[in-house]
């Protein structure tokens, strides 16, 4: 059985406050995250680590390269919500002026 498209109503502007606070909150995240970039050389682990060390630093690294990733992923998950929402707003609108007029009949 189809969905009644009449009761399918969102509240668009409650969305899109919820995804600009989500997008606050992300884009907070990411400059901590930025921040925090790892800077510990293979040096300062001590001579007794050696290759040890190369392979710590090098696994911070990657594990900092991999946060930025999955902050930037979400970040753009959220661009884009806000970009159907936003298009959502104006078919809803452009939906309410035709039928309100009575040219869709």
């Amino acid at each position: 059985m189809a969905p009644d498209i009449g009761s399918l109503d969102v509240d668009v502007a409650a969305a899109q406050s919820a995804v600009s606070d989500a997008l606050d909150t992300v884009g907070t995240k990411q400059q901590e995250i930025l921040a925090e970039s790892p800077r510990r050389t293979a040096a300062s682990y001590g001579k007794g680590l050696g290759d040890r060390a190369v392979q710590l630093v090098e696994l911070r690294r990657r594990a900092h390269e991999i946060r930025l990733a999955h902050v930037d992923r979400l970040r753009a998950g959220l661009e884009n919500t806000a970009g159907t929402l936003t298009a959502v707003s104006g078919t809803d609108e452009q939906s309410r002026r035709v039928f309100g007029a009575g040219e869709g009949r």
